[in-house]
């Protein structure tokens, strides 16, 4: 039984380019938003940042997902993780690409639910930490409601983890639970099995369900990421056929000993 439990093997890249002072990037606010800007200053593990609005703030360079540099990306494909702007608002939002049509333009789905589309052009990739206890990680924190929230890890120590909510609220969680603290990543079609436990998005709601998944579709091609291809049943009651970006995975709690 312990083989199936999944290890995640994330990748992370650290700042592979290292800011520079005047260096355009997009910076993130203490309202877990996104807003463009430049570098001022930087020294001591620290970088420091002038927003447009002339707003300053600074972050930890160790903190990867903190600042993203303002440059048109390499690639950009489904399953992207990325930011943007809104309809012409200033400030970047949060999303995955979750579809790209006939004109090479990319669906997002934000975190919020919204869905627009994109050139790849407008698009800037979103930094992923590897741990989602590490400060800066993206994340989808349990509630005491037992419902999982999106929001940023904001400190650590060696037990607990801080996170800032996406609505304002915050929340102190216990390391050694692995189901309490998930890293916003998306599982890939071999990672999911039928009962496997996950939390699951439900229309109109950006609070995420447990749940555990009763089948999944055969995929007709080799994509890993397939529309309704996830039937999962929550913990409610509900149930719900679920896209590739509609599920992440509860780790199973063998896992609480790696945590050691």
């Amino acid at each position: 039984m312990m083989a199936i439990c999944n290890r995640f093997d994330y990748s992370v890249s650290a700042l592979s380019n290292p800011v520079s002072v005047n260096d355009r990037i997009i910076a993130r606010w203490t309202n877990n938003r996104y807003y463009p800007g430049k570098v001022s200053s930087t020294g001591n593990g620290l970088v420091h940042v002038l927003f447009d609005d002339s707003d300053t703030i600074t972050h930890s360079i160790s903190d990867i997902s903190a600042l993203i540099s303002d440059k048109v990306p390499d690639r950009v494909e489904i399953g992207s993780h990325v930011v943007t702007t809104w309809k012409g608002s200033h400030k970047y939002d949060i999303g995955y690409v979750s579809d790209k049509d006939s004109n090479n333009l990319f669906e997002v789905t934000f975190d919020d639910n919204d869905e627009d589309y994109y050139a790849a052009s407008q698009l800037r990739i979103f930094p992923d930490h590897s741990s989602a206890h590490e400060v800066g990680a993206r994340v989808l924190a349990r509630c005491t409601n037992g419902l999982y929230y999106r929001g940023f890890v904001t400190s650590a120590n060696s037990t607990t983890v801080f996170i800032n909510y996406d609505d304002g609220d915050a929340i102190t969680l216990h390391k050694i639970d692995p189901t309490a603290v998930l890293l916003d990543k998306l599982p890939s079609y071999n990672e999911v099995y039928a009962g496997q436990r996950v939390i699951g998005y439900w229309p109109g709601r950006t609070r995420y369900y447990p749940g555990v998944v009763k089948c999944k579709r055969i995929p007709d091609c080799i994509n890993c990421y397939q529309k309704a291809v996830y039937h999962v049943l929550f913990d409610d009651g509900g149930q719900r056929v679920q896209d590739f970006n509609q599920i992440r995975l509860i780790p199973c709690p063998c896992m609480a000993s790696a945590v050691h």
